[in-house]
């Protein structure tokens, strides 16, 4: 039995490693906040973004008020459909506001708005119906995008189209790598 040496940024095997091939985004107003499982997950499209292009890394946890403090001038990327009758700016009512992201499975988003107060006040962008070619996990939404395509389509609407291609590209390297490792037995 062969054991790896798995790169500590992209979770795959060192001799699969696709850290080379990240893209360096000229767009970085953007915070993920991490459900604290999803740290864990390997296939964590979000882990991709905090490890590889320098995107500002949050932990929520429920109790901790300085979050709030330190997220209040942020927009929240969500869905339409989530969001019960809110109004969605088409475009940012600042070029330099940061957008948050809460990474995690739709459950656990679903809980982190619940139980935040806070993070269900914040005001809220909503993408465009995209559809999601997140290949790594099961029970997906029809329309529930991963982390890191959900910033990738947000900065194509704000006019940065390299930025997302490179980051969709990236994202589809990795997936194909993680499926192929994943159907040689090589990562469960």
């Amino acid at each position: 039995m062969t054991t790896h040496v798995f790169c500590i940024h992209c979770t795959l095997p060192q001799s699969f490693c696709i850290c080379a091939s990240a893209p360096i985004l000229t767009n970085q107003n953007a915070t993920i906040l991490f459900h604290p499982r999803e740290l864990e997950r390997r296939n964590s499209s979000g882990r991709l973004l905090k490890q590889l292009n320098l995107i500002e890394a949050l932990t929520w946890h429920r109790l901790d008020t300085d979050l709030e403090q330190k997220l209040d001038q942020h927009v929240l990327l969500f869905p339409d459909d989530d969001l019960a009758g809110a109004k969605t700016p088409s475009t940012l009512s600042r070029p330099d506001q940061s957008i948050l992201i809460l990474d995690g499975t739709w459950q656990e988003t679903q809980k982190m708005l619940r139980q935040s107060s806070w993070l269900k006040a914040l005001p809220r962008y909503s993408l465009r119906q995209q559809t999601s070619n997140y290949l790594l996990r099961r029970n997906q939404k029809t329309h529930g995008l991963s982390t890191l395509e959900a910033l990738a389509y947000y900065l194509g609407e704000q006019g940065h189209t390299l930025d997302r291609q490179e980051l969709l590209q990236f994202f589809s390297k990795f997936q194909v790598q993680y499926k192929q490792l994943q159907n040689t037995g090589q990562l469960k």
